[in-house]
């Protein structure tokens, strides 16, 4: 039996990024990437260097990154049950995202048809944020329960579809 932590990766281990991992050029020139603590599984290793096919937003993408940037989060779990598992993932963000912008697209196509246009609808976008906040307020006073639950609904489906803030990654 091989121990988990304090080894090296394999071949169909997956494996969390332990630092920020760059995907591209711009990437290394803006200090972006694949941030730390994302995950993937090693498609193939390279003396010191592992291919990784790691999560991104809406999919996967690959990088080589050195194998001692990888933490193993399973042994032998397989590039098929990983494509599986991130294929889920990406289904439930854009699912919250749909969920979170549902609203507004309606917002947008009711007013495209009543107005027959789009003129004033950026006021009109304004003015109903103005509104929701305040009837949110409303509903805070009159049924704070529900408006807690409701707004904590809200961050979740938000964290789900977006991933976490900058700094908690």
């Amino acid at each position: 039996m091989t121990a988990v932590w304090w080894s090296s990766p394999a071949v169909g281990d997956w494996v969390r990024t332990t630092r920020t991992e760059a995907t591209s050029l711009t990437d290394v020139l803006q200090g972006g990437g694949l941030p730390a603590g994302t995950r993937g599984v090693v498609v193939s290793r390279d003396g010191r260097w592992a291919r990784v096919r790691a999560e991104d937003t809406l999919g996967t993408v690959e990088v080589t990154v050195p194998a001692h940037h990888l933490r193993v989060t399973a042994r032998g779990r397989g590039e098929e049950a990983f494509a599986r598992s991130a294929g889920l993932r990406s289904a439930v963000r854009v699912g919250a995202f749909l969920a979170l912008a549902a609203p507004v697209l309606w917002f947008v196509v009711q007013y495209m048809w009543i107005n027959r246009g789009t003129d004033g609808l950026l006021v009109a976008l304004v003015l109903a944020a103005l509104d929701s906040a305040a009837v949110s307020l409303l509903e805070l006073v009159d049924d704070p329960v529900r408006a807690v639950l409701a707004a904590g609904l809200f961050a979740l489906t938000a964290r789900v579809a977006f991933g976490p803030r900058k700094g908690e990654r």
